[in-house]
Order: structure tokens, then sequence, then C-alpha cells
């Protein structure tokens, strides 16, 4: 499956195989609170780990759950030991610069790896150009059928 698959419900496959993954132990740390699955196997996991917190978070607060569980999801699924080697994944590239953006400052190999993502868009937005342009060109040197 693509990496940059979105299922029927709008969500990305990295979404999706993090939330099948159960793991809680980002969205905790992120969210300052112990980790509700701390200890627990996968067939012991609490299945709404994060319900007291919710309940307990002003609504005008609960954004913050939300991006601690999204900022949880983009670092367990994109920033894997294999984020940094080979072609770099969109969903690396796109975190790394989405941190960058904000004002998060890289540290040496994140920005080393973002700028190997975008030299690698770049050459493989050159290779599809070129070969649309190979493309037409061999579609203009075709007879025309009378």
């Amino acid at each position: 499956m693509d990496a940059d698959h979105v299922d029927d419900h709008g969500t990305s496959y990295l979404y999706e195989h993090f939330v099948d993954t159960g793991d809680t132990t980002l969205t905790a740390a992120f969210l300052r609170v112990p980790d509700p699955n701390e200890d627990r196997n996968k067939w012991t996991r609490v299945s709404d780990p994060f319900a007291e917190v919710i309940a307990k978070t002003p609504a005008s607060r609960r954004w913050q759950i939300l991006l601690a569980l999204v900022c949880a999801a983009h670092e367990q699924q994109a920033m894997g030991d294999s984020a940094w080697r080979g072609e770099i994944g969109s969903h690396t590239a796109a975190w790394l610069a989405f941190l960058k953006t904000e004002g998060y400052a890289l540290s040496e190999i994140e920005a080393e790896t973002l700028a190997t993502a975008e030299a690698q868009a770049h050459k493989r937005a050159e290779a599809l150009a070129a070969a649309e342009t190979e493309e037409q060109a061999a579609h203009d040197a075709e007879p025309v059928a009378a």
C-alpha cells in the first residue's frame, strides 16, 4: 500500500497504522501524563486511554490533545530510524517541513533529511518533466492519419 494512501474515511495510512499499533507512549509523553498502557501487553491495553484527560480538559484546550495525537502519529510512523536512509518518504519530508515552518529548530540530521528530500523531489520533478517532453515529442513526430 502506498505511504500516501488515503482510506475511505479520509485518514492517511500513516495515521491508520499508528492507531492500529495501540502505542500510547508518545501521546502520553506529549500530553505530559503517565502512559495508561505502560507495562501492559497488546491484549490488556486500555481501550480508551485518554478518556480521563479529555474529560478533564476544557473544550477550548482540547485541540492540544488532538495536536499531541497527530504529533505522536507522525513521530512514530514517519520519523523512524529508516526515515533518514535512502529515498525520503513524503510523510517524513512533509512533517519536517511543517515543524520548520512552525519555528521548530531542526536538528542537524533532520535538516539534512529535509534537504535530501527536497533534492530528491526536485530530481523526480525534472525526470517527470523530461519524460513528458519526450512523450510529447514522440507524439508530435507521429504521422497524422488521413
